[in-house]
């Protein structure tokens, strides 16, 4: 039994605390003023004024702030609402003991009471695992961002010029040093164009080629590229171009 005691506050622990916010409070208040109404009209007014209003009619109305307190505060706040009405009907049916009509809506109030607390619970675990999966999506985009923000900051900074074509060898992306070496008019052009070597190529290619800039200039690069599955079903090719010109320079003169 402590056990279990220990398990059920360790559950309630575990939720969020719904009477720290204004809106609880003014939905307990809510709670009070239709009770409060409808014991005075049931006290006050004679019997066949009410005729057709059925008294269990307040335990039905309750149904609506438990279950908003459901979906505002999960199930710590609908129990919570639940029990809340549940103790003001007690004190109803204590109020109104002398009234001859009073036994005959204790039991289908009893019934409506359970339903409110039976649906109030339900909606709020609903809510509750609706809330989590939001939390876990939106932890789980923050952790794409900062590793798009990662690679798109090594992307950028990386010191050789780094090449993204699609699957018909059309350039997609380039980082600042290829756009330095090849132009940003290169995004969008066939990399034969460009480069002067398409993807099958660069695959097959050792040695180092020569690329004449955009301002003119001519570099020796080693190309090295690999496919990168971007999972749904097409491959992008980056190709990583190693500036190898001082290198070709110290051969020749050797």
């Amino acid at each position: 039994p402590q056990r279990r005691l220990d398990g059920v506050a360790a559950w309630f622990r575990s939720r969020p605390v719904p009477w720290k916010t204004s809106k609880f409070w003014i939905t307990q208040g809510g709670v009070l003023i239709v009770m409060a109404v409808h014991t005075l009209l049931l006290r006050l007014l004679p019997e066949e004024n009410l005729a057709g209003i059925p008294a269990p009619l307040t335990s039905s109305l309750m149904l609506i702030p438990v279950l908003y307190a459901a979906l505002a505060f999960g199930v710590t706040g609908a129990i919570a609402t639940a029990t809340w009405a549940s103790s003001l009907f007690v004190a109803h049916w204590i109020f109104l003991s002398t009234e001859p009509s009073i036994g005959s809506h204790v039991w289908i109030e009893l019934v409506n009471i359970a339903v409110l607390l039976a649906s109030g619970i339900f909606v709020g675990q609903r809510v509750e695992v609706e809330q989590v999966a939001l939390r876990r999506t939106e932890s789980a985009l923050q952790l794409a961002a900062v590793a798009e923000e990662r690679y798109r900051s090594l992307f950028e900074d990386q010191p050789s010029p780094v090449i993204v074509t699609d699957s018909r060898d059309v350039v997609t992306e380039l980082n600042t040093a290829a756009r330095g070496l090849l132009g940003s008019a290169a995004v969008g052009r066939v990399l034969g164009r460009s480069l002067g070597l398409t993807r099958a190529e660069l695959f097959r290619i050792e040695s180092p080629v020569t690329v004449r800039s955009a301002a003119g200039a001519v570099r020796n690069y080693v190309p090295t590229a690999h496919e990168i599955d971007v999972g749904d079903g097409s491959v992008l090719v980056q190709i990583v171009l190693a500036d190898v010109t001082e290198q070709c320079r110290r051969q020749e003169e050797q």
